[in-house]
């Protein structure tokens, strides 16, 4: 997934006094496993509504993968979403939308993509 991907780059220094867990977290991942597999999912009767009050920004979607590697089969049904903006779709294969309804208010802002602050 093609989301911060700053985090597959790490350049914390383990060190010999750190919890184990923590030198876990801050362990270089392989470049083999830094892009992560993602397929077969199924998201079912999902209302996602955003509030009128709400000032922050929202989007219906944010499916980014990497060309090389795109998700496969995702699959969305049964969902009613109303959002600011549409969002993303990048990287999917065999995307399926089956009685989805999305409600956008504008265009994706293009100034939220220098830095996402959702």
């Amino acid at each position: 997934m093609n989301w911060h991907t700053q985090y597959n780059h790490k350049t914390m220094a383990i060190t010999p006094n750190m919890k184990s867990m923590w030198a876990v977290v801050a362990s270089q991942i392989p470049e083999k496993l830094q892009k992560t597999v993602v397929k077969d999912i199924v998201v079912r009767d999902v209302t996602a509504t955003v509030s009128n009050d709400y000032t922050k920004e929202t989007r219906a979607f944010d499916l980014k993968a990497f060309p090389e590697k795109p998700m496969q089969n995702i699959t969305f049904e049964d969902c009613h979403i109303k959002a600011n903006e549409f969002g993303h779709l990048v990287g999917v294969e065999g995307l399926l939308f089956n009685h989805v309804y999305v409600s956008t208010q504008r265009e994706n802002d293009q100034q939220l993509e220098k830095f996402d602050t959702r």
